[in-house]
């Protein structure tokens, strides 16, 4: 079932509401497990060109798939839900920190805790995202995506030069062997 605008809103929205801590692994079980508005490889192709874009990466896979199915009435409920809850969480923030200053030192032990958990819920996602991805390409799909956590992971290079350096060996070898 394609959906519409108005679902595509909704979809993101309660996404958004999810999606404390960190996104992805909200995205991936809404979008394929719950909802099925697509497969774990339809999800994982449009999160990798998501992460070439600037922004939020499941903003941009929203933009991206409501934009597929629905053109940019899609591409505008999608955005505008996923971050129509956040832009009021973080206003309200502000305020709070407006109006109590810097002092708000009981928030760092909640966020050191919530961290903990975002942590644990990306690795999840991040085995579940890379066993297609192996799957289809194992060829050099596995010594690429070791050379980018080497190079970001371990020895802190920034991400759009491991990009810029990886992305371009990875089409070649798909291009390759395809």
């Amino acid at each position: 079932m394609t959906p519409t605008p108005r679902e595509l809103f909704v979809g993101f929205l309660v996404l958004s509401l999810k999606s404390i801590g960190g996104a992805l692994p909200w995205a991936r079980r809404e979008l394929v497990d719950r909802r099925r508005w697509m497969t774990n490889t339809e999800f994982v192709d449009l999160l990798s060109l998501g992460q070439i874009f600037p922004g939020g990466n499941i903003l941009n896979v929203g933009v991206l798939f409501g934009g597929r199915v629905r053109g940019a009435p899609g591409a505008a409920g999608a955005a505008l839900g996923f971050i129509a809850v956040p832009a009021l969480v973080i206003g309200g923030i502000g305020a709070l920190y407006w109006g109590f200053g810097s002092d708000l030192t009981p928030l760092r032990g909640a966020t050191l805790g919530m961290a903990v958990v975002a942590a644990a819920l990306l690795i999840a996602t991040a085995v579940r995202l890379a066993l297609p991805v192996v799957r289809r390409r194992p060829a050099h799909a596995l010594p690429i995506a070791l050379g980018a956590l080497a190079a970001v992971g371990l020895v802190g290079l920034p991400m759009p030069l491991v990009l810029a350096v990886l992305a371009p060996i990875s089409v070649s070898l798909a291009l390759r062997d395809s």
